[in-house]
């Protein structure tokens, strides 16, 4: 488990969710990349006690905190920040991101909707691909950049337009369905 993670000082992850609102939230650590899949059990307690729309303290969260001895847990569609004791330094603690695979946000999506049903007994948090990792996105991001101002690359007006379009889009669908935005708040249908 000592190769789990390493240290990020990107400030924004792949959902654009800031590193500062998770911080915030989960307290001033370190933000690593997983690098192996880890199996989370979860128990009827979790599911019982669990609050539905709170990604800090849904049954999948609460079954975190169980396993790991998390302060912290934040479960959005996409991601999850998980807060552990660093396994190479037990005296520090850290927070993991794990990406979701679909059928725990499938569970995540039901348990949030309707929890008359007993859950799955266990969840994957999957390793964040090395193409998708904060350290290497944020290279990418760099050199895209350097390209830029050099020349090498210029910046198609047809699609930053529509990459524009696309995330007001998704905002307002989020809102208006009562998704889960990432960004540190619930965003509730009304």
């Amino acid at each position: 488990m000592s190769t789990i993670g390493k240290t990020s000082t990107a400030t924004t992850d792949i959902g654009g969710r800031r590193i500062a609102e998770v911080r915030r939230l989960l307290g001033d650590y370190r933000v690593i990349d997983a690098k192996t899949d880890m199996i989370v059990y979860v128990n009827l307690q979790d599911q019982e006690l669990g609050v539905p729309g709170d990604p800090n303290n849904c049954m999948f969260s609460r079954a975190c905190k169980r396993a790991f001895g998390s302060h912290g847990v934040l479960f959005y569609p996409t991601v999850a920040y998980v807060d552990m004791l660093n396994p190479d330094d037990q005296d520090e603690r850290v927070v993991y991101r794990f990406r979701l695979p679909k059928a725990t946000r499938e569970r995540l999506e039901r348990f949030e909707w309707d929890r008359s049903h007993t859950v799955e007994a266990s969840f994957r948090l999957l390793a964040i691909p090395k193409a998708l990792r904060i350290e290497t996105r944020r290279k990418n991001q760099k050199q895209r950049e350097a390209d830029i101002r050099s020349g090498k690359r210029t910046i198609d007006p047809v699609q930053s337009a529509r990459t524009r379009a696309g995330a007001q889009k998704r905002k307002a669908l989020q809102s208006l369905l009562g998704i889960r935005s990432g960004q540190g708040q619930i965003h509730t249908a009304e």
